[in-house]
């Protein structure tokens, strides 16, 4: 019997227009009647997913929790009440600042209330409307992050082959840091260890629930690491297509048409069948 769904929010849960479909509302409803947890396990932070916490029902809801910074951060919806922080700290956010600068890219950074954007693209901008919001930095310069709570660093670029060689060459060059992918665009850099499967395991752990009882689903290379931990780890449809061998099911169904309500249907609903 599963007793927890966890699920990745862009590509995934939302579909096209930022929004959770009525068809996926229905369905976690229904999976909560049948006391079965539903959270978010995001690589945004929590305040990015207040229009999402609504859509689906746990806004500002004791008891509803939320794995944040692909995995860095768990909150407890009400009042967002930090229960776990592992964020990679200032120095280690200046030196890839600086590592970013240095390759030309777009560069995120990430503390628990907002996010600093530096080299912003017009795509990017794009790619984030709706999505949520943030602060350009108007020079290359993040000391004034230096006793902030900095949760994890991310780089830009469409072009994978180029995000591939920056990781191979900063592996070589430093230590301290696990390396993720996500949205096709994102190189993303958290504290060693910390990754969606992490945050997962220590909520599960949190909520007596054993990881055999948990469904985890995603669409990218980002939520590997929770569809591995998993008893069951879904691939959505539209996923990454080297994600999906690694998947024990992948959902007929896409973003756009339920993806996550299949998954609900299937081994939730139906879990004698």
């Amino acid at each position: 019997m599963y007793r927890l769904i966890a699920s990745d929010l862009d590509e995934t849960l939302l579909n096209s227009e930022k929004h959770v479909s009525s068809i996926d509302r229905e369905a976690i409803r229904k999976a909560r009647q049948a006391n079965v947890r539903f959270v978010c396990c995001g690589g945004r932070g929590f305040l990015s997913m207040q229009n999402t916490f609504k859509e689906i029902d746990s806004f500002e809801k004791e008891n509803e929790y939320t794995v944040s910074f692909n995995g860095a951060v768990i909150t407890e919806n009400k009042n967002n009440r930090i229960l776990s922080f592992d964020g990679i700290g200032y120095d280690m956010a200046r030196m890839l600042f600086e590592e970013g600068l240095h390759y030309g890219l777009c560069i995120h950074i990430y503390t628990l209330t907002t996010v600093y954007i530096y080299g912003i693209t017009k795509d990017e901008v794009e790619y984030l409307r709706g999505r949520m919001e943030y602060e350009e930095l108007p020079t290359p310069d993040i000391s004034f992050l230096k006793d902030e709570m900095i949760t994890k660093a991310l780089f830009v670029s469409t072009d994978q082959d180029y995000l591939h060689r920056i990781e191979k060459e900063l592996s070589e060059k430093y230590e301290g840091f696990e390396i993720t992918y996500s949205s096709n665009r994102y190189i993303e850099f958290l504290k060693t260890g910390i990754n969606k499967g992490y945050g997962l395991r220590k909520l599960a752990e949190y909520l007596g629930i054993d990881m055999k009882e948990c469904i985890a689903v995603g669409d990218n290379f980002n939520d590997y690491s929770m569809l591995k931990e998993a008893g069951l780890g879904v691939a959505v449809r539209n996923a990454a297509e080297g994600l999906k061998p690694l998947c024990d099911y992948v959902t007929k169904r896409s973003c756009e048409e339920g993806a996550v309500a299949e998954v609900i249907e299937t081994f939730v609903l139906n879990q004698n069948g």
